[in-house]
């Protein structure tokens, strides 16, 4: 089974037949994919490349990518980065093996730069560059309540969608 396919079957309440007691969907709560930052740190390496970083014009927010170096000899979880194509870095070597699994079991993962420190070149941590990296995953909505939908009908219920964010505590009519 795809992972798709089987985020697809979870999603819609047929997560219980796979995982029996362990899950129990609570169907009075909406969920939501969303973007969760699962990394924020400096890029280690870069010294190793600075012609190529001194050619690309970085930004901050600018889209790097993550690819797993499966011939690194040094670190076996190693994950590069690189902004269109061109290696600038590795994750650091101490922090990358949640990373490096995520990739291997095929999850998207976004990274951005966040930081770009140019300063003297004498200074510690001069010209280096730090990247945030981004899961999508679904999460409670805790701001949408479906129980009206199941109990009024349609143009009875409240209006959520249209009327905004609403907390729990005014969401009864």
């Amino acid at each position: 089974m795809k992972r798709n396919d089987f985020l697809k079957l979870v999603g819609k309440g047929s997560g219980t037949f796979l995982f029996g007691s362990m899950i129990k969907p609570d169907f009075n709560v909406a969920y939501d994919l969303k973007q969760i930052p699962i990394y924020d740190n400096y890029v280690k390496g870069e010294n190793f490349y600075k012609k190529t970083i001194s050619r690309l014009s970085l930004t901050i927010n600018q889209q790097v990518q993550l690819q797993r170096d499966y011939e690194n000899i040094y670190d076996r979880f190693a994950v590069k980065v690189l902004v269109n194509d061109k290696q600038i870095g590795y994750l650091a070597a101490y922090e990358n093996i949640v990373i490096s699994n995520l990739l291997d079991q095929g999850v998207t993962l976004t990274a951005i730069i966040s930081e770009l420190n140019n300063l003297d070149k004498n200074i510690y941590m001069a010209n280096s560059i730090a990247i945030k990296v981004f899961a999508k995953l679904m999460v409670p909505a805790t701001h949408l309540e479906i129980t009206t939908l199941l109990q009024d009908r349609a143009n009875n219920a409240l209006d959520v969608y249209r009327q905004g964010y609403i907390t729990k505590t005014n969401f009864k009519k």
